[in-house]
């Protein structure tokens, strides 16, 4: 047998099991699941998967598509994945869903002044 450690995890999941988490992908195909097991090496698996369609004409823009309930609203276009493997090579970005929310570019007034 080799004399080498095992290899330690790089993060830290524990907490986020059975928790929804967003991944984006290298290439820019973002999913959001429950998170459901991964290895040192940061394979994951994730249950009840949505993947966020891009658009055709820009694939850096996601897909939106009027509400059928609403005609005023616009939604994220998404499709159902299932189980999903990810590879943790594959992985650019990882984070919670839960706790998290977008805020407004805190820079865009700043540019605007320094122009001015």
């Amino acid at each position: 047998m080799s004399g080498r450690k095992p290899r330690e995890n790089i993060l830290n999941l524990e907490k986020s099991l059975d928790k929804e988490i967003l991944i984006k992908f290298n290439g820019g195909r973002e999913v959001i699941g429950t998170l459901k097991g991964y290895d040192s090496m940061v394979n994951i698996v994730l249950d009840n998967t949505k993947e966020f369609i891009r658009d055709v004409e820009d694939h850096n823009k996601l897909k939106w598509a009027q509400d059928p309930e609403n005609s005023a609203m616009l939604v994220q276009v998404t499709r159902n994945l299932g189980i999903v493997v990810c590879r943790g090579t594959s992985i650019m970005y990882l984070c919670p869903v839960d706790g998290t929310y977008e805020i407004n570019n805190p820079f865009i007034g700043d540019e605007e002044e320094e122009e001015q």
